[in-house]
């Protein structure tokens, strides 16, 4: 057997082994496998075009059946005619079909004598007539769906038209045709097995509809053929030939009732559900919840269901997909027809899913909620919503209570019965204990917010991006709760938990209501209950809450005089305070509670008519603040400059002077960085300096770049330009407080801190404030801190990726570099502890795994950066010493990071790499160590190997070849 047959047929899944980095470019090599679907061929190994007996010229068969100008009919009539004359030869045909739609360009000799051992010689022949350029065959090409129909209907009216004649009993036609097909399923190569499954299959199906051959030798053919093709190749190793076997297997049950399959046989379809291919499991559950909906078939599956309810249960429970959802749905059926199916444990191991991320999965994990526990219609309302309180209370946590109601709202009417809630919390507090109140109002409140304005909650991940509001929601919810809000607050109102969700109710009433005349009353009592809120409670998640309602409700216009009395009095309060606390230097109590609510208001009203910008940036400069009066200020600066900054863009867009109110900002601006940069450096608490850090960062950001390109120039001057020095004070602070050392368990607070100080510095680089080469601090801890910051750092690297793709290339590399260069200094006795053999530099090799996985969202698109980090480390590894010329480069052993970014090379680049890679040639000289030179061998290797699977193969081999001839 050549090279090239020895490199198909090695084993079964050597022939297919998928290069990641194929594109559309790369698959147009791979038409030189099979040639189009329409017909076309891309010139084979031999002509396609034959010579009949009289000298004329002939098309293969295959060629004619994927020729869309042709009709089945008429070539299969054609064939019919060459069988009546020579029988011999139209069955070569047919072979011929087989092996052309398998990929090969193998052509059967004219003069073939078809014996049924010859089948192996021909396999063996056709084997090695691949072409040698690509790794795919036509069933796996991107048109293999379109070139898939075109078989089986072919294949169809060949059959169906042979049906009708006496050809159809001719056993040496059906052992000829049907031996080469099973001979072929058997074959160790694989577009072989792969293309002749499929066309076994679709025959046994089609076999079902024929009349012209005796029962008993029909049934015989088609058990033969289902022992060979189907049970043997429902356990081949090829993920797409046991769904081919599964997906036939449901076609037989479900279409054919009278097929030679029992209804037992659906357990072929049973076990299919512990494959370990999603594809295959997911076809079987599909298949098996179509057939338990025939009455026929119900008993079977529910019979055979028992033995395999914890393949099941492994599937819904072992990740949250589209397949435990389905997985779901069809136990749930089951256990409608067979309440026993499961224990009480195994139901809620399912019942728990209701919290899990999945939308789909929690949903279907819901029903199942429902349909054992709120099916009882004798129920009232209120012992349903009950229930799911209970089951709350069991295995939910309080954030979690948006999860739960997401998972019923569109199907569970007392999950968005809010008139019962209502009067369940004002009529019937005392039937409640004080957890299942605060559980009821979170239900309620997180309910009207997703039904009135279609988010679902954060977190949860779904297959549709349409955010829709439930119908009439915000009217009902107008209706049920504007009257109610008053009693609401002035009942539930004592705990902060219940405040912070009944505050945020009105946010989601339609505010027209309130300006009617006969409902003025409702906003004053609502109004007067605020304001006592937030003038009586000290903690600021609920003064945070009530300043957004606040915001709402003074849209309506009879409220102006309302908002500017009550703002004048925080800040009336807040002035007294101060001044009391400086002058007295008493319990800072007084001052702290006043700053929470002037903050909090701040944050959506404009106080620009009470200066207290001004006020705020001279009381930054006292040191003997409280820590939490210190970071107040700062979130007043903050939203001071904020409100400013609008200000000005707002007047220049209407044309107005805003010169002095510029050079004004600019100052406060830069005196807000100074007190801020002050407590980042000084200031001990982390909770401080993570919240002075970030708001830090997102001024760089709001007086950044966006402002350049402004045109006013007023405007523009406002940009802000960090230092070389700040950028070192932002890299130190980083390092110095988020990768010191590995957050733990219970240091949820520092944790959240560290977030914030990552994700303030993330900013810079993400909206090109700094430059991306500074992030090679943070990205050399990706895999240490994967499990605490990854999704902040893999986000940071997606947006400096599309910033500039060749530094972001040359970024990661600098970041292997910089960890690399601490790992070689770290080394003081490198002969008999060589730095590859480290636990340092196993951790790089797994950093570099983790960066390379970065470059495949889109390898094309990435091509120049991936190009980039190898070439630029290259020429890092090939500095050589001068006095050692033919000792190998220090910085060897670099070559192994630099292979584990070998995946993301497309085909073309690997072997511009390899040419580029001659730069460091290894002496022949007896005195060189081989395993001092074994990085580059290794590295070298790596990007070989991978060319002999890529669809440039047949360049590599040529350039291989030439090299050692």
């Amino acid at each position: 057997m050549s090279n090239e047959a020895s490199d198909i047929s090695v084993a079964d899944d050597d022939i297919i082994s998928e290069d990641v980095e194929l594109t559309e470019e790369d698959d147009v090599l791979c038409d030189a496998i099979g040639g189009d679907i329409d017909g076309s061929h891309d010139g084979g190994l031999e002509s396609d075009v034959d010579e009949d007996e009289n000298g004329g010229k002939s098309t293969s068969l295959f060629k004619q059946a994927t020729n869309k100008g042709l009709r089945n009919e008429d070539i299969v009539a054609n064939w019919i005619a060459q069988y009546e004359s020579n029988p011999n030869n139209a069955l070569v045909a047919f072979l011929q079909f087989v092996i052309e739609a398998s990929g090969s360009h193998y052509k059967l000799p004219q003069d073939t004598v078809l014996i049924l051992e010859s089948y192996t010689d021909i396999l063996i022949a056709g084997t090695t007539h691949f072409c040698n350029s690509s790794v795919y065959y036509p069933l796996t090409k991107k048109s293999g769906a379109a070139f898939t129909r075109i078989l089986e209907n072919f294949v169809k009216c060949f059959f169906m038209t042979l049906d009708a004649t006496t050809i159809i009993n001719d056993d040496v036609f059906l052992d000829h045709v049907t031996g080469f097909i099973m001979a072929c399923s058997q074959s160790k190569v694989r577009p072989f097995r792969h293309t002749s499954t499929m066309i076994g299959l679709k025959i046994l199906t089609i076999m079902n509809d024929l009349t012209g051959i005796e029962y008993d030798k029909l049934e015989a053919l088609w058990l033969k053929m289902f022992e060979c093709v189907f049970r043997e190749r429902s356990r081949d190793v090829v993920n797409d030939i046991r769904y081919l076997c599964i997906a036939e297997c449901f076609v037989w049950l479900e279409s054919y009732p009278q097929s030679f399959l029992k209804p037992q046989h659906i357990e072929y379809i049973f076990q299919a559900l512990r494959d370990e291919c999603g594809k295959v499991k997911e076809c079987a559950i599909k298949a098996l919840d179509q057939l338990y909906a025939k009455s026929d078939m119900r008993k079977t599956c529910l019979e055979l269901c028992k033995n395999f309810i914890n393949d099941l249960l492994a599937i819904i429970l072992e990740k949250e997909n589209e397949l435990g959802e389905h997985a779901i749905n069809l136990l749930e059926k089951f256990c409608r027809s067979s309440s026993h199916m499961l224990d009480e444990s195994q139901y809620l191991l399912v019942e728990q899913l209701i919290f899990a991320a999945n939308r789909g999965l929690a949903q279907a994990a819901a029903k199942m909620f429902q349909y054992r526990r709120l099916m009882d219609e004798n129920y009232p309302p209120e012992r349903h919503i009950g229930i799911i309180i209970e089951f709350f209370h069991e295995f939910g946590q309080h954030e979690h209570a948006a999860y739960l109601v997401d998972a019923f709202i569109d199907f569970n009417a007392s999950i968005i019965d809010w008139s019962i809630m209502v009067q369940m919390l004002i009529q019937q507090p005392s039937a409640m204990e004080s957890p299942a109140i605060s559980t009821l109002i979170e239900i309620l409140t997180r309910g009207v917010e997703q039904a009135v304005t279609g988010r679902i909650p954060a977190g949860r991940y779904t297959k549709t991006l349409v955010r829709k509001p439930k119908e009439n929601a915000q009217d009902l919810a107008t209706i049920v709760l504007a009257p109610a809000m008053p009693q609401l607050l002035a009942q539930h109102g004592s705990s902060s938990e219940n405040l912070v969700n009944l505050l945020q109710l009105p946010q989601y009433i339609n505010i027209v209501h309130y300006e009617l005349d006969d409902n003025r009353e409702q906003l004053d009592q609502l109004m007067e209950l605020i304001e006592q809120i937030v003038f009586h409670n000290e903690n600021i998640s609920v003064l945070r809450v009530a300043a957004a309602t606040l915001e709402c409700i003074y849209q309506i216009p009879s409220t102006s005089a309302h908002s500017k009395e009550l703002l004048t009095k925080a800040v009336n309060n807040y002035e007294s305070a101060y001044l009391s606390w400086e002058n007295s230097s008493q319990n800072p109590q007084r001052l702290l509670i006043s700053l929470r609510v002037l903050a909090s208001l701040h944050g959506y009203f404009d106080l620009k008519d009470w200066n207290i910008a001004d006020t705020v940036r001279l009381r930054l400069q006292n040191q003997n603040l409280p820590d939490e009066a210190l970071d107040l200020h700062l979130e007043l600066g903050f939203f001071s400059l904020s409100w400013d900054l609008k200000k000005v863009n707002s007047l220049a867009s209407d044309n107005v002077d805003v010169d002095d109110l510029c050079i004004g900002l600019k100052e406060n601006l830069e005196s807000f960085f100074f007190a801020s940069f002050m407590v980042i450096e000084n200031n001990s608490n982390l909770t401080i300096t993570a919240n002075a850090f970030a708001s830090s960062c997102d001024l760089l950001v709001l007086f950044g770049d966006q402002l350049r390109q402004n045109t006013n120039q007023s405007i523009r001057s406002l940009q802000y330009h960090s230092t070389v020095n700040e950028f070192e004070f932002f890299d130190s602070f980083v390092t110095r407080n988020v990768f010191q050392e590995l957050p733990t368990q219970d240091s949820f607070d520092d944790l959240h801190s560290k977030r914030r100080i990552l994700s303030g510095y993330c900013k810079l680089v993400s909206f090109n404030l700094m430059p991306t080469m500074r992030a090679c601090i943070i990205f050399q801890h990706y895999h240490r801190f994967f499990n605490f910051f990854g999704d902040i750092l893999n986000a940071t690297m997606e947006l400096a990726l599309k910033i500039n793709i060749i530094n972001y290339g040359m970024t990661i590399l600098h970041t292997c570099l910089c960890v690399y260069k601490k790992i070689k200094e770290m080394g003081n006795d490198e002969v008999a502890n060589p730095i590859t053999q480290s636990t340092e530099f196993i951790e790089l090799i797994q950093l570099a795994r983790r960066l390379a996985e970065t470059f495949n969202s889109n390898l094309l698109k990435n091509r120049s950066a991936v190009v980039t980090l190898h070439r630029a480390g290259i020429l890092f590894v090939s500095e050589i010493a001068p006095n050692r010329p033919t000792a190998a480069p220090d910085n060897l052993p670099f070559l192994r990071i630099l292979e584990e970014f070998v995946p993301q090379l497309l085909s073309q680049d690997k072997l511009d790499i390899l040419t580029f890679l001659e730069c460091i040639e290894e002496p022949a000289l007896p005195s060189c160590s081989r395993q001092d030179w074994e990085p580059l061998t290794n590295y070298r290797m790596a990007l070989e190997m991978a060319l002999r699977k890529s669809c440039r193969r047949r360049e590599f081999n040529e350039r291989m070849n030439y090299g050692t001839s």
